[in-house]
């Protein structure tokens, strides 16, 4: 069976101090018209662009499911594919999108799931809910065309540190995210525990960063640098 998309290129404008855009692309998953998956919903958002803008702002979102009879908007951090009709149930409103985010006017897209962070330089995803061990959690950014995230710069260790005590799913994780630490960084933090691979571990507001075993399965973060995707961030517009 041939899986038909309806693409949508979005831009989106947010004011923050001064203008910023935000391209982004939504695929129409038609398998699963008609069926609401189990999940958390947001209730009363007036259309499925403001469904869409509030996954674009969570760094969880990748798919987001809208209906414009119930004005409900959920959204989801996997990939949309038939596996979850089995698991659905049957709602004729709801319309389901998988969301890509763009860069450089639409030229590049970023895989399911990630977030472009202009002043690191660096594309980042969660990955929670398949939890991995460490050669595994790298086989897995590999595959979608990064790394297991390296911890080499104050910024990207504060905006980690931002989604894993401010984002409302990651909050809720009571383990470590696998991560990289550089000579450098793993000279100058302290590190607890024993074991040859490195985790940041959230501590209320504060983080630490955590030695464990490498066969530990846990949550990981993977990163997609500028230089990967090919693009200078010289100048860089988004």
């Amino acid at each position: 069976m041939k899986v038909a998309f309806v693409l949508l290129v979005m831009v989106v404008y947010a004011h923050g101090g001064k203008q910023k855009q935000r391209d982004f692309m939504m695929y129409r998953y038609k398998p699963m018209d008609g069926y609401m998956p189990p999940l958390e919903p947001i209730s009363f958002i007036p259309d499925k662009m403001t469904c869409a803008l509030h996954c674009l702002d969570d760094v969880t979102c990748g798919s987001l499911s809208y209906s414009n009879v119930t004005e409900m908007c959920q959204l989801s951090d996997e990939i949309w594919t038939y596996k979850e009709i089995s698991i659905a149930h049957f709602n004729g409103h709801f319309y389901h999108y998988n969301l890509y985010e763009m860069l450089q006017k639409n030229t590049i897209s970023l895989p399911h799931g990630y977030r472009w962070h202009p002043d690191l330089g660096v594309a980042l995803r969660y990955h929670f809910l398949r939890r991995l061990n460490s050669s595994n959690a790298e086989d897995y950014c590999n595959g979608e065309g990064g790394s297991l995230v390296s911890i080499d710069m104050q910024n990207k260790t504060d905006t980690i540190q931002n989604a894993l005590t401010n984002n409302r799913k990651l909050m809720r994780e009571d383990l470590p995210f696998m991560v990289k630490l550089t000579n450098q960084t793993e000279s100058e933090e302290v590190v607890d525990g024993s074991g040859d691979c490195r985790a940041i571990n959230k501590l209320g507001t504060n983080y630490t960063f955590t030695a464990l075993p490498c066969d530990y399965k846990i949550p990981y973060i993977c990163e997609i640098t500028a230089s990967t995707l090919g693009i200078s961030t010289f100048g860089f517009l988004p």
